[in-house]
């Protein structure tokens, strides 16, 4: 059954290929003069599929036609992709998501193996989107070009700060923080108590642990604060701060004390109204 809804789904899409060659209108002489200039194209030109005039290229990350072979005919739909740019078909998580979903292909970078670092001091996934950047700026010596292959040297950034967050006791609490920085970050989580006092954690309480790993991405840290069971002598300001040789960035979230008693005399009362 698998096969056959397989090969079905191959079928409708070669269909819709087909579908897509013959609205072509089809391309005719080529006339140079009649070409108009394409203006703002991030990614630079390319020439349209008559190979006549140029047209915009398509950006990173945007929908592409690929290359025609035998299984794919020549057609036009989404466009083609620009400088430094390579149309690249989009791999599905799995095998059930692949059927549910038709061929997708999408402007990758491969100009150069990843992150960079630009003149105007900011980081920049690729060249691609450097470029794409750079050709935004109106003036030519605004223009940015690659400092370096890696992240600008800088102090650290928190991409996900954490979140002030509400516990009952007994109960446990999660506090979750990460931080893009480049030399690498160094994450600390401290306690701010009411009286004032800061305390680095997780000290010497076995209720408190600390985590910290790479990632999600490169150049990444991320760090979670677990406590439990929860106590009231943990409420309070919770600060995560990343730090590293060119200084130092803090985030801070709150925990508070839940009554539990107040849920459950709302649960109680809930309970009432549907009796009566």
């Amino acid at each position: 059954r698998f096969g056959s809804a397989l090969l079905l789904l191959k079928d409708l899409r070669f269909r819709r290929l087909h579908l897509l060659q013959a609205a072509d209108s089809g391309c005719g002489p080529c006339e140079p003069d009649l070409c108009q200039t394409p203006q703002g194209c991030t990614a630079g030109t390319v020439l349209d599929h008559c190979g006549c005039c140029m047209e915009c290229g398509n950006v990173q990350g945007q929908p592409c036609d690929p290359r025609p072979d035998h299984i794919r005919p020549s057609y036009r739909f989404y466009g083609s992709c620009g400088q430094g740019l390579a149309c690249l078909r989009y791999l599905a998580r799995d095998r059930r998501q692949r059927l549910q979903e038709e061929e997708e292909y999408d402007c990758v970078c491969v100009d150069g193996s990843g992150m960079v670092c630009g003149s105007d001091g900011r980081s920049y996934e690729s060249k691609c989107r450097l470029r794409e950047e750079s050709a935004t700026r109106e003036s030519t010596l605004d223009r940015i070009i690659v400092r370096h292959e890696g992240p600008c040297r800088a102090v650290p950034k928190l991409v996900s700060p954490p979140l002030d967050t509400q516990g009952a006791s007994g109960n446990s609490v999660l506090l979750r923080c990460e931080a893009f920085a480049f030399p690498l970050a160094r994450l600390t989580w401290f306690h701010l108590r009411t009286s004032g006092s800061a305390l680095e954690l997780p000290g010497d309480d076995a209720r408190i642990s600390v985590q910290i790993r790479g990632g999600p991405g490169r150049y990444q840290v991320s760090g979670w604060l677990h406590i439990d069971p929860l106590r009231t002598s943990d409420v309070g300001t919770y600060v995560c701060e990343a730090s590293n040789v060119l200084g130092k960035t803090r985030a801070r979230a709150s925990l508070s004390f839940i009554n539990p008693g107040r849920f459950a005399a709302i649960g109680s009362m809930r309970y009432s109204l549907k009796e009566h």
